[in-house]
């Protein structure tokens, strides 16, 4: 059950599923000496400070010692307020300013500093960017009217490679079912069945046989 029992959210039903909370790091508002308008105007909030160990634990990669680029989530309870580009500093980096040498502890912004999404409070997270396949439309024969009729954007294509190393299984050979989730920016599009066909399928159609790239649709197609 939750803990308490009457917590958010409602009740569970069959088929609901739960999950592991995803990796990310808390970070809390960092007094910045950009943050005074005498010096560069930055307002409050556009800077964080966090913990360097579970950063590098999270992001699965060595504190850039002299600061770095990376990209990101931002997010704030359940809501995504921003993904995109991110700049870190480390502990230790001085910065000479109009109220003296100021020694940083780890830090970060967005970047450019005013990207969407407002500013950071204490207890927002940072999370790595989903890996993901990027899909392109595939103009399936089956988007021939006189063939189908499946409107065109029912199918994908996408590098198989990354495919298999997004998913970590080996491609099906003769094609294959699994679920997974379609998204587009932020949006969560649908989340279920998907049927992939491997590159060198082929198949007979009315324009003749066709060789298709590895290539995918929802299961079903009209999902």
């Amino acid at each position: 059950r939750k803990d308490p029992v009457a917590a958010a959210g409602g009740f569970f039903e069959d088929g609901d599923h739960i999950a592991p909370l995803p990796l990310s790091v808390e970070v809390m508002v960092y007094k910045h000496p950009s943050n005074n308008p005498d010096y560069q105007g930055a307002p409050l909030g556009s800077y964080f400070t966090f913990d360097r160990a579970t950063f590098e634990a999270v992001f699965s990669f060595p504190f850039p010692e002299g600061g770095g680029k990376f990209k990101a989530i931002h997010y704030r309870g359940d809501d995504i307020l921003y993904k995109g580009g991110f700049l870190v500093t480390p502990d230790g980096t001085t910065q000479e300013t109009n109220i003296g040498l100021i020694r940083h502890p780890p830090a970060g912004r967005k970047d450019p500093v005013a990207a969407a999404g407002g500013f950071f409070e204490d207890g927002d997270h940072i999370a790595p960017l989903p890996l993901s396949v990027e899909v392109m439309v595939y103009k399936h024969p089956s988007n021939n009217p006189d063939y189908q009729g499946a409107p065109l954007g029912s199918y994908f294509t996408f590098d198989r490679a990354t495919f298999e190393a997004v998913f970590s299984f080996p491609f099906p050979e003769g094609g294959g079912k699994f679920k997974a989730i379609h998204y587009r920016g932020d949006d969560i599009l649908y989340k279920g069945g998907f049927l992939v066909t491997p590159d060198g399928t082929t198949q007979e159609t009315n324009i003749g046989l066709i060789r298709h790239p590895p290539a995918g649709r929802k299961d079903p197609v009209a999902a």
